[in-house]
């Protein structure tokens, strides 16, 4: 039951080492504040298909920008998306740290989102 419980704490704990590697403090602050430029939905989307589906093609070292630009051409994502999904990644971050920038995006994510869409509608009367 311990693994059990532990895979739904961290949805990447099958993942190799190799591509867990932490991005640094100043770099997770730039890569936070191009990302929150960026429709965060579809990003973590497609970067967690990649994680999921497709990360073995790639070595750790690897630029993440020109990987996920040709993880999302290879999934025939027209070429304005990719465009628009991969702007916000530094040419310099290595797919070594593609864990690290999907949690960041999604710390992003959770910081951006507008108060609006976390009321909940009134129940019973209308």
């Amino acid at each position: 039951m311990r693994g059990l419980w532990w895979s739904l704490q961290d949805p990447f704990c099958l993942v190799p080492r190799q591509f867990q590697e932490e991005v640094g403090a100043r770099e997770a602050k730039a890569l936070a504040s191009a990302l929150s430029n960026t429709n965060l939905d579809p990003f973590l989307l497609e970067l967690h298909e990649m994680i999921m589906a497709a990360l073995s093609r790639f070595e750790p070292e690897y630029e993440l920008k020109e990987a996920f630009k040709f993880f999302l051409e290879d999934n025939q994502v027209p070429a304005t998306s990719v465009a628009t999904l991969t702007d916000a990644l530094d040419p310099d971050i290595p797919v070594k740290n593609i864990l690290s920038v999907w949690r960041t995006a999604a710390k992003t994510s959770k910081i951006n989102v507008p108060a609006h869409s976390q009321e909940r509608p009134a129940q019973g009367r209308h």
